[in-house]
């Protein structure tokens, strides 16, 4: 089969590469596997159809205009069987095989490990667990991208990150604890019981040293801290500019602005209360305001 397509290939002026992808480029292929080629040519039409190849097209202009993608990968992560053009697939394809940005893919890793550990912990398994992949993924980029390289597909990983696969893969195995074995202990506003200690992660940290899981664990908590302060002294600088004795009535159907006030007896706070809103009740209950029930004078 793979000696037709080449001389197939070589005889057609149309077509100027072809590059094997798949698991036949990298012997994972079984009996029946089909042959994945990916076509290069002149002209965007398919070569004539054959039994057991799966054909992909590319014209040579579009090649030339692509960006690194997982469409890209396969044909450079494939086998070139033809190549016509004089040097310049492979200028492409070193083009293509560019690694990602080591910065970027660090970085979307530790937003996936960060939400990972939050969807747990708030009893989300579903959520965290989507999380802890794309976390697993990301970091294989980062790691890749710092070796100059673009990560292989997930098949292709195995015996490719040395150390980091075992804890890789601890990442993505089931916790020890089971979310439905785990008695609830707060309900949220809608009524439903949660659980506070949600199943974790059976390996949370091993993809990070201590120092940032620590760093990245508290760092939601010291924002919230900061949040808090900034409030606390906004609200303290506001308070002298607000007028305590002169006091403004209350539109009809809306209370007046009240400063926060000392703690006083019980005698002498109901007092307070009543003069600060502009009048003091009857004996049936009804707030005046220097006259008597419903405007009459007292």
């Amino acid at each position: 089969m793979r000696t037709a397509v080449v001389e197939d290939a070589e005889s057609d002026p149309k077509t100027v590469a072809i590059v094997l992808c798949g698991s036949r480029s990298v012997g994972h292929e079984r009996p029946d596997s089909d042959y994945d080629l990916h076509y290069v040519r002149l002209v965007a039409e398919k070569p004539p159809p054959r039994d057991n190849v799966e054909a992909a097209l590319v014209t040579l202009e579009e090649l030339r205009t692509l960006e690194p993608s997982w469409w890209t990968d396969a044909m450079v992560q494939g086998r070139v069987l033809v190549d016509k053009t004089n040097g310049e697939l492979d200028l492409i394809l070193t083009r293509l095989s560019a690694p990602d940005d080591a910065t970027l893919a660090y970085d979307a890793y530790l937003n996936a490990y960060v939400r990972g550990k939050a969807a747990l912990a708030r009893g989300d398994e579903l959520g965290g667990r989507l999380h802890a992949a794309d976390s697993v993924r990301e970091l294989a980029r980062a790691l890749f991208a710092l070796a100059g390289k673009r990560p292989p597909f997930h098949d292709r990983l195995a015996g490719t990150l040395d150390d980091w696969e075992p804890r890789l893969v601890a990442v993505l195995r089931p916790g020890h604890r089971d979310a439905a074995s785990v008695t609830p202990r707060r309900r949220g506003p809608d009524g439903v019981a949660r659980d506070t200690h949600a199943p974790r992660l059976e390996a949370r940290g091993t993809c990070l040293d201590s120092c940032s899981v620590r760093k990245v664990s508290r760092a939601p908590a010291a924002a919230k801290r900061r949040r808090a302060a900034s409030s606390v002294a906004r609200i303290t600088t506001e308070l002298p500019e607000r007028s305590t004795s002169n006091h403004v009535a209350p539109s009809p159907g809306r209370r007046a602005w009240r400063s926060p006030r000392p703690r006083r007896s019980a005698g002498a706070s109901s007092t307070v209360a009543r003069r600060s809103c502009g009048g003091s009740r009857d004996s049936s209950g009804s707030r005046g305001s220097g006259r008597g029930r419903r405007g009459s004078p007292r």
